[in-house]
């Protein structure tokens, strides 16, 4: 991946690091390496940017429905990566009209200041939607078969949009497989309980109500889990902590406990009175 290395390198130089963020489609058909090729994005991304990329790291990167990838728009750190290995259940080119989907790319446009990268992945290249397609989409990696990627510019797609055809790719390169490695192994537990928390199975699992989650917390300290957004201000119950402290909660819980507290409590008060504290 020396190639993609180097993008990765420039892209952090020349735009990043001034900024800009990325928003990058990954398309290949299914069981053609898309998440191995975007695991080893993260990895390198933390290698340049200098952060930690052990697989709790590494994993915490992804998203897998709406709400999620717009919690890693608002809640991650500066000059992160955020990744959607399933992007057309988040955006997807026949939702386009959906009001969930208009927010959420309005959001996207309001995100630049974020200077995140963003890698979307697709089966398909006619289900990225037109929005990313012509225009705020600066690069796209194409991987025609496994081991194998094509990257390309916005020139490039916008020649695909006109033409039907990919033009001859600005970048290509290979990348390993993962086959048999822990990081591996554990993306693909990862990657399965998110499916099933999709399906609405992870509530099955025996863990804690979001009632007796929203219990314990109000008698102990709300403000532990009030995080504030270093880009843009906002304040919010961050459910990476929630799920941190109580490691049974379900997503969809985490997401009813967050939505209680900030129901319940005044968040931009709490976090006023944690800082003057510190």
């Amino acid at each position: 991946m020396e190639r993609i290395k180097k993008f990765y390198e420039t892209l952090y130089r020349r735009y990043i690091t001034r900024e800009y963020d990325r928003i990058i489609p990954v398309v290949a058909d299914e069981g053609d390496g898309k998440s191995t090729f975007i695991l080893e994005s993260i990895i390198i991304w933390h290698e340049i940017t200098g952060r930690e990329y052990d697989p709790h790291d590494v994993l915490g990167r992804f998203s897998y429905e709406q709400a999620d990838f717009k919690d890693a728009i608002v809640e991650s750190d500066p000059q992160s990566i955020i990744a959607v290995p399933d992007a057309a259940r988040v955006m997807h080119k026949k939702q386009a009209m959906h009001g969930s989907q208009i927010d959420l790319e309005k959001d996207l446009f309001d995100a630049r200041i974020g200077e995140h990268v963003y890698l979307l992945g697709y089966q398909d290249w006619g289900t990225v939607p037109t929005v990313l397609q012509e225009r705020r989409a600066k690069n796209c990696f194409v991987i025609p078969h496994r081991g194998r990627v094509h990257g390309y510019s916005r020139e490039s797609m916008t020649e695909r949009v006109e033409s039907g055809e990919w033009p001859d790719p600005g970048i290509i390169d290979s990348f390993p497989s993962l086959e048999g490695t822990d990081i591996w192994r554990r993306y693909q537990k990862l990657d399965r309980e998110k499916k099933m928390a999709r399906m609405g199975s992870d509530d099955e699992d025996g863990g804690p109500s979001p009632q007796e989650v929203f219990s314990d917390i109000a008698e102990h300290d709300v403000a532990q889990y009030v995080k504030e957004n270093p880009v843009n201000g906002n304040v919010s119950v961050n459910t990476d902590l929630l799920r941190f402290d109580y490691p049974d909660l379900s997503i969809r819980n985490a997401k009813q406990v967050k939505a209680a507290l900030e129901r319940e409590y005044d968040i931009e008060q709490l976090h006023l009175e944690k800082s003057a504290a510190t």
